[in-house]
This record gives C-alpha cells, structure tokens and sequence, in this order.
C-alpha cells in the first residue's frame, strides 16, 4: 500500500481512546472530539482513494462500494450478533423492542436518524442505549453514497468546479450547524447535514498534497494542531455547544497533524510507534464494542460504581475488538471478496431474524413472569398522563407560546403555581389533588430540563431562558397565593436561585421550593422486577446539592421562603419507598415519581406547606 500512513494509524489510536476516556467518565471532558477527528480522517483517506481514482479514470462504483463494506460490514455484524445476545438477558421487554428497531437502523446505516427521532425527554436513557454510539456511523455512510456521484459529475466538468463545490458544501454545512444549534440542538449533533462538513475539511485536505511543507514549518504545524486537540480535549465539556463553529476546532487540529505528517515530523513519528499503530488498526473494531460493553456492564453490575467497572470495561471492549479484528475483518477484507462478501450477506440475513422475532413476541416478554410484566407496566400506570406532555410540560423545541394556556393555567383564585422541570411535572398529580383539598386552584408551568431559574442557560433548551423571564412576568402580573418551585437540583444551582427566589417572593404569598427526590442508578421498575433483590438499589450521592440548598436557606431569605427537602420524605432513616404495598412503583425510570408516587409524597409535602383553608 504505497499511499499507507502509520502516523493516521496512530491518529486514529488517539481518537478511539479519547473516546473511551470521555464515555468512561473519566478526566477527558471533550474526549468526544475523537468522534470528529475520526470523521476528517475518513475523508482524507476516503477523499484521496476516489478523487485519485476519478483522476486515473479508474473509479468503479461497485469497487467503491465493494470495498466499504468488506471495510464495514464483518465488525459492524459482529458486534450486531453479540449485543442482540446480551440485550436478550440483559434489556426489559420494552426496552428491548427499542434495541431491536435500533439494531436494524443501525444495519442499514440509518442510526442517527432513528436516535434523532426517537430521541424524546422520557424515551431510554442515552447511557442505556447499547448502539447509540453507531450514530457517527450512520453520518459517514451516508456520505459516501453521495460523495462519489457528486465527485464523478463535477470532475467531469473541471476540477475546480469540483473543489468549490465541496468548499460551499462544507461552508453551508457548519453554517447550518450553527443555526440549529440555537433551535434544534439534537438536529446539529445528530443528521449528516450539520456534520459533513468535518468529512469535507478531510477530502479538502486530501487535495493538499502538492503543497509540501517545509520540515521547520510542518514541525510548527504539528505541534500547533496537537496543542489545539488537547486543549480541545480538556477544555471541552458536555456543555459546549456542540457541533457548530466550535467543531471547527478539532477539524482544524487534526487536519494539520495529517497535512504536516507527509513531511515526517516528530509527532508523526510518536504516532508511528507500533503500539499506536496496532490500537489504530484496532480502533473501528474498538468503537463498535466499547460502548455496549459499558452500557451492558452498567446494567449487569448495577451496584458497582463507575470506578469499579473501568477496567473490567476497557479489557472486554479490547477483547472483542481483537477477536473481531484478527478472526472476522481481516479474513474477510483481505480474502477473496466474492466468498467474504457472502459470508456478510449471509450473516445479515441470519441477523435480521432476530429483530424481527424480538419485534413480534413484544421484546421476548415470555422471559418475565407475569407479577414482573406488570411491575414493569407500572401496574397499568400512565407515567406521562398526569405531566400534560406538550400542554403545560413542554418539550425541547416548544416555546412559551406552545402552553395551552386555557389548560395550565388556573383562573381560580386562591391560586398556586407550579414552576420547574420534570421534577416539577412529577408532583403535579398528586399536588393537584392534595391543594385543591386544600382550598387552592393548581396551575402549572413546567419545561423539560428547564430549572426555574432566572437568566439560566441550558444549552440542549434554547427557549428555556426565555420561559423562565415570561413565568417571572406572569407570576408578577397575577400575583398567586402560592409559588412551587421544584428542579432537578444540581450543585451549583442554589447560588443562582437565590435571586429569583428574592424577585418572587415580593409578588408571591408563599414561595416553596421542594428539594430534591432520589434519583437510581437504574429503572425503579426493573429492580422491582429482579427475583433476586438481595443487593439494594444504588443511590446517587445528592448530599453536596443537598448541603449547598440547606445552606442557601440557612443563610437568610425573605419570611415567605419555605424549602422542603423531600430526601427525608422518601427515604427516611435512608431506605427509599419504592413502590406501593401492592408493588406497584413509585418511579417509573430512575428518578421521576409515577403518579402513584406523586400522590404518596404530596400528601406528606401539602400539610407541611400549606394550611387548609376553613370550609374546604
């Protein structure tokens, strides 16, 4: 292979395992970059092979074709095999019905668009979805179905027509990036439109070879474009907004690793040292296998920390990338096409069976019993009912203007107000029924992962700053006997929320602010229908938001503050109530109350907050 690279080997080495690094929790907050810097080495090298072609009049399409998924297939089935065998165990009967329609999105390069889809506040957890990291995939080969054809035609008319082409694409692309990321952030992260722009930066570069750097300045080139990554390693978090301009940045310090790397610098050679070089190699079957490895051991381990499940983690995920690599891809990418290629056509037919069995005995529900089938249906439970999802709890990409006002809002007076996130929406079952006992009228306000806090940004919620000013002007305006603020409370919130709580109060009778429930480390309704519930649930450890909201209040706020910290309510003496005498839950993932459990907690909280008015 006389256009062979070590040092994008070794590039690809960095990538895989700065992703690992980042899904493993672990000191790399923007390890997600490799994702990125994986997306610019496939259009280099892919860019390269078809445009060379093209440009040797020896391009095929059923070659181009052939190749991907001799390149694809063998380790992408393989991994299909093995996670559909553990999720059979592993996965409730729903949620298992969810892997299998994933499962075959993910066959047919379609996974970002399902888990786009599919992606709503109360669906699957994103850390329990085995193959969601298969949507950077599913970008890549939806590329390079089109990529070709649009080459082959503009190359025909002239190479520079072909050049600005792309660079418009590209241009367009992160553009287009960047205005979804104020509107529809899942959108930009997700669809091949707000990303290949960072496949075109590749091929773009592909196209530099003529312009051979010198070795002082590929030398400066290189450590620049290392420097750019790592700082975009570290300084990156799960809060930037992302992809966008911001993407750029990694884009841009790959590129120039790759661009300097044909002039043999230093870091060229690093990235060429043979360990580098056999994880690279490595590192597409790594992908594939490390993420449902983390997921599944998460699920199978529930008890064990993080901490505890990294290594055992990071020695399967390079165990299966081995056995996939040596044993299934190298046969078949480097034998005979026609015999590999039937062994993958094979094989994705067998798969498919099992999709399409999973999809018709609703998930295998038979492996539950029935006492377990209807804990897991939450005992005929609607979770999302008592919400108002899409009326008075809005979605990502509603506006305040999208509550249905003439429902949330109460005209009755004396009114209460309820004001916060889902874990606001959670109480409204229960604290309507307890209230309006109570001689009070129950509005309700609420957004998803929108805490009521003013001025608050929430990059995934670009309306969310501006609900919380419009329900501050409202509470202003109408002046109700009674504010509920209730959030999914995080460290740093109480600093934040001491001024809105201040701004309020001066219009609000009472101002109660309810503190944080228990969240799991997994499914309340599948730990209650485990046989064996000899190892408690795990707990998330709450206490420093806990302390932090203690000392907020502690500290003085207006007379008319009241905060109730529900930890004692739902785990006194630090055993949680889970569900109901006849098991029917409390929690129907792992942290929003059923109403059921709505109903338990507000009938302690009421009493606690507000007194019954005579007569009522």
């Amino acid at each position: 292979m006389s256009n062979y690279r070590a040092d994008i080997d070794g590039l690809r080495a960095f990538s895989v395992l700065a992703v690992i690094g980042f899904h493993l929790n672990s000191a790399l907050p923007g390890g997600y970059i490799g994702v990125d810097v994986f997306f610019v080495i496939s259009g280099f090298l892919i860019g390269r092979m078809v445009l060379d072609e093209i440009s040797s009049g020896s391009f095929s399409f059923t070659a181009f074709y052939q190749r991907r998924a001799r390149r694809i297939l063998p380790s992408l089935l393989f991994t299909l095999f093995w996670t559909f065998a553990v999720a059979s165990i592993l996965l409730t009967p729903r949620d298992m019905v969810a892997f299998a329609k994933s499962a075959m999105a993910s066959l047919l390069f379609a996974a970002n668009v399902f888990f786009y889809q599919s992606n709503e506040y109360f669906a699957q957890q994103a850390s329990e979805l085995p193959l969601l990291h298969l949507w950077s995939l599913g970008v890549e080969e939806q590329f390079y179905i089109g990529f070709p054809v649009l080459a082959l035609i503009l190359a025909r008319l002239s190479w520079r027509w072909l050049v600005i082409a792309l660079a418009a694409l590209g241009l367009g692309s992160v553009a287009w990036s960047q205005i979804e990321l104020s509107s529809k952030p899942e959108a930009a992260f997700y669809l091949i439109h707000s990303r290949m722009f960072e496949l075109i930066i590749g091929i773009l570069l592909s196209q530099l070879r003529a312009f051979i750097l010198t070795p002082v300045t590929a030398e400066r080139v290189a450590w620049s474009g290392a420097a750019l990554l790592f700082a975009t390693l570290f300084l990156f978090n799960d809060q930037t907004p992302f992809p966008g301009l911001l993407a750029l940045l990694p884009c841009a310090a790959a590129a120039a690793i790759i661009w300097s790397g044909h002039a043999g610098t230093r870091l060229s050679r690093l990235l060429s040292q043979p360990v580098m070089v056999y994880i690279g190699k490595l590192s597409y079957p790594l992908y594939l296998a490390h993420w449902p490895v983390i997921v599944f051991a998460k699920m199978a381990f529930p008890a064990k920390s993080d901490a505890w499940l990294m290594a055992p983690s990071v020695a399967t995920s390079i165990l299966l990338a081995v056995i996939s690599y040596h044993l299934i891809e190298k046969p078949i990418r480097f034998g005979r096409w026609r015999s590999g290629l039937a062994y993958v056509a094979a094989a994705a037919v067998l798969f498919v069976l099992g999709p399409i069995s999973a999809l018709a005995t609703a998930g295998f529900e038979g492996r539950y019993r029935q006492a377990a089938r209807d804990i897991l249906d939450l005992k005929g439970q609607d979770p999302l009912a008592s919400f108002r999802h899409k009326e008075c709890f809005l979605d990502p990409e509603q506006s305040y203007a999208d509550f249905a006002m003439q429902k949330c809002l109460s005209y009755h007076r004396p009114m209460a107000l309820l004001w916060g996130d889902s874990h606001a929406a959670h109480h409204f079952a229960g604290l309507n029924r307890e209230i309006e006992a109570a001689g009070y009228s129950l509005s309700q306000l609420t957004a998803s992962a929108c805490p009521p806090i003013l001025g608050y940004v929430v990059k995934e919620r670009p309306y969310c700053r501006d609900i919380n000013d419009r329900i501050v002007a409202l509470i202003e305006a109408r002046k109700p006997s009674i504010v509920i603020l209730s959030s999914f409370w995080k460290v740093f919130h109480p600093d934040l929320l001491k001024q809105t709580l201040i701004r309020i109060s001066a219009s609000a009778g009472t101002v109660v602010v309810l503190g944080n429930t228990p969240i799991f480390a997994e499914p309340v309704p599948r730990f209650l229908a485990r046989e064996d519930k000899s190892v408690p649930i795990r707990m998330s450890d709450r206490s420093e938001t806990e302390r932090k909201m203690s000392e907020m209040f502690a500290q003085g706020l207006p007379g008319n503050v009241k905060y109730v910290p529900l930890m004692e309510l739902s785990c006194p003496k630090g055993v949680c109530v889970l569900a109901g005498e006849d098991e029917a839950p409390y929690y129907f993932d792992e942290g929003h109350l059923t109403q059921l459990g709505s109903s338990w907690l507000a009938r302690q909280i009421v009493p606690l907050v507000i007194e019954r008015k005579r007569g009522s």
